[in-house]
């Protein structure tokens, strides 16, 4: 009897201890895929069995960090299960971090793990290897009659994008500079949407052409509606070198604020231009009588032909071009003229390069960046909970900035700062107020800088960060709008 007692008190004990971790293990959870990461390799997480909510979220931030500072961050859109891929740290100790139902989940961490990045085990000592940087090689620069040079060139990204909502766009832009491929080329790039809620679109904008911020886009290419998980490649045949703007943002079809992640790779084909092949030139005919004063001429334009191959051949185009005219008033040959066609019109494109930059479209003053949407805003006491920031590939004259203020209890305007990724600070500028939605006194703070920034990545800084709106669809930075023209 007695053990038969112990045997029902163990098996209630198992039946109890079973129960309890039944119960643990469909909590939520977060985890990294590996132990440890090397410094700056991207980190893998992996959520489980979050509540659904379409502003659930995680970062990745230092374990340090006050549970209201951040890293980098991004929506689940509903996805109770997943995994994210964040960019690369340097060596230490992280927390991924769980937080549910923005804005009414707050900042209370729903779960937690600790992510490590470490230096990896040095080496046993050993000879010392002494790397020899390679021989630069010089930008190819074609000829007036372009020779087949090989340029290799590619490009690739990844990033977040957001349904901005039905006719409206949220771009995320990057940039690819094209600009050596004078002749032209083929633009190829491949799309990949991830597996978040939001379906994706792209849009291809070229030099100088305004980015769309409502309706049907005029871009030189497009893939609208990609769902989930999808692949698609685009392109563009183009006849001048520039700088595109590749522009991903969800689709119009999507819930205003679903997110996805995307990932794309650009390549150029470019344009395999020849220099024309000159005819042989016809053997002379020995008349038996005096030739005629048409033959005497194809004879002496035959002569100015062979000086101009001459020419040709020691890349004294112009000189050769020259021949090859005074030849063709004497005596019209077709293959001869339809050459010399081709040679003025490559040294035509090489004449007008030094003018490529003062005529390029890129003169012309754009948006650089924009978060504004129309969707209500909030302010916290402490500021927006992520830096805004935005990327130039090359440096701009920044022409124009500002940043908004709906609750702003009557504070007049301040100043904006931008804070380069080394630390290098431009400003502050004293900015402006002027009037918002519903006449609110200096809701829109405005300043005009004029001042050429070097490529890099910029923090924008706003003197009130107590009332500097944002929201979810702004990626919970302040709003800002960055207008600026490239700097020659």
């Amino acid at each position: 009897m007695r053990n038969t007692r112990r045997y029902t008190l163990v098996m209630c004990v198992y039946l109890l201890l079973a129960l309890v971790l039944s119960q643990v293990s469909s909590e939520a959870a977060v985890r990294s895929v590996k132990p440890s990461y090397a410094p700056h390799e991207p980190i893998e997480i992996v959520y489980d069995n979050l509540p659904g909510s379409q502003t659930d979220w995680i970062t990745l931030a230092p374990r340090a960090n006050a549970d209201d500072r951040y890293g980098e961050w991004f929506y689940t859109g509903g996805m109770r299960s997943g995994s994210h891929i964040f960019a690369g740290l340097p060596a230490g100790v992280y927390e991924a971090r769980v937080y549910h139902d923005w804005p009414a989940g707050g900042y209370v961490v729903q779960e937690r793990a600790a992510v490590f990045v470490q230096e990896a085990a040095p080496q046993q000592p050993g000879p010392a290897l002494v790397e020899i940087p390679p021989v630069p090689r010089p930008e190819p620069r074609p000829s007036p009659v372009p020779e087949p040079v090989e340029v290799i060139w590619s490009a690739s990204g990844q990033g977040t994008l957001f349904a901005p909502g039905h006719g409206s766009h949220n771009y995320r832009i990057h940039e690819l500079d094209a600009r050596r491929f004078l002749n032209g080329g083929t633009l190829i790039v491949d799309v990949r949407i991830g597996s978040g809620q939001s379906s994706g679109s792209v849009d291809l904008y070229g030099d100088g052409q305004p980015l769309a911020t409502s309706g049907v886009p005029q871009a030189l290419a497009s893939a609208w509606d990609l769902p989930p998980n999808s692949n698609r490649r685009i392109t563009h045949v183009f006849r001048k070198g520039q700088i595109f703007r590749l522009c991903f943002e969800g689709n119009w079809g999507s819930p205003q604020g679903a997110t996805n992640t995307y990932t794309y790779s650009a390549t150029i084909k470019p344009v395999q231009d020849h220099e024309p092949l000159l005819p042989p030139l016809p053997e002379r005919e020995t008349p038996n009588d005096a030739p005629s004063e048409n033959t005497r001429n194809r004879y002496a334009a035959e002569t100015l032909w062979r000086q101009a191959v001459l020419l040709q051949q020691q890349k004294r185009y112009e000189e050769a071009l020259a021949k090859y005219r005074e030849g063709l008033a004497l005596f019209r040959d077709p293959l001869i003229a339809e050459h010399t066609e081709a040679m003025e019109g490559c040294i035509g494109r090489l004449n007008t390069l030094p003018d490529i930059p003062a005529s390029r479209p890129e003169a012309a003053e754009y948006e650089i960046f924009n978060n504004w949407n129309k969707a209500g805003v909030v302010i916290n006491p402490s500021g927006p909970p992520s830096p805004t920031r935005f990327t130039i590939s090359r440096p701009h004259m920044i022409t124009y900035i500002n940043t908004y203020h709906y609750f702003n209890n009557g504070t007049p305007a301040g100043s904006i700062t931008l804070v380069h990724q080394d630390g290098t600070l431009y400003g502050p500028w004293p900015a402006t107020g002027s009037d918002g939605q519903g006449g609110v006194r200096n809701a829109i703070w405005e300043t005009t800088p004029q001042a050429t920034l070097k490529a890099g990545t910029y923090t924008v800084f706003d003197s009130h960060p107590p009332t500097w709106s944002h929201n979810a669809q702004s990626d919970l930075r302040g709003f800002v709008l960055v207008k600026g023209r490239a700097a020659p």
